[in-house]
């Protein structure tokens, strides 16, 4: 039973972070065919896959009369260290580039997907170190968790606080919808990191 839930729960988080994609296309959500149109080639969008696959696990788990909160915990965990090796796909790739950089840290990338021939962030490879610490701590944690649910937000709290600070180094030509000066994922980022630091203010004073 468990295993179903799982793979359903894969196959939504992949359709998640592929829709995602629409909100990360400038001419969303001006031009709906265009958008759809480009959706098909698009990559696919990290966080469109936690949020869409976790709540998707929670009601199945929840209708099957199983651990709901010790699931979850467990799925943030393969999460962590699934998006720090997704991020050297992207890295080998050229896509989800960093901006041009003098500093040390730059890397000149041959793909058609990066401005050539200029040093750039390797903004993935920020990710992948910063989810792959995520990894162990969470991995950490797990046994030491005050209550079950608790490793689930803290990696939500994680990767919002690790997403924002990345996103100011990102240098994609079409980042898309901008809310307020701010990306769509840094946007989503902060809407997350108050709800669950909120939640885990809550449940640790409960």
């Amino acid at each position: 039973m468990l295993h179903r839930v799982a793979l359903y729960s894969a196959f939504v988080g992949l359709l998640g972070a592929k829709l995602f994609g629409l909100f990360e296309l400038r001419h969303w959500p001006g031009d709906l065919t265009q958008a759809l149109q480009s959706i098909g080639s698009a990559g696919l969008v990290f966080y469109g896959a936690p949020l869409t696959a976790l709540p998707f696990a929670a009601w199945r788990l929840r209708t099957q009369r199983l651990p709901v909160w010790l699931c979850l915990d467990i799925a943030a965990i393969g999460f962590a260290i699934g998006g720090a090796i997704g991020r050297i796909g992207c890295f080998l790739g050229g896509c989800c580039h960093g901006t041009p950089t003098s500093s040390p840290f730059g890397i000149t990338p041959d793909s058609a997907h990066a401005p050539l021939g200029m040093p750039l962030h390797p903004v993935q490879l920020y990710e992948s170190l910063g989810m792959g610490i995520l990894f162990l701590l969470l991995l950490y944690r797990f046994s030491k968790r005050a209550f079950d649910g608790e490793i689930v937000m803290l990696f939500l709290f994680g990767y919002a606080t690790l997403r924002f600070v990345v996103e100011m180094f990102r240098g994609d030509a079409d980042r898309g919808y901008v809310v307020a000066g701010l990306s769509t994922s840094q946007t989503i980022s902060i809407v997350l990191f108050l709800a669950v630091g909120l939640l885990l203010a809550w449940r640790r004073k409960c």
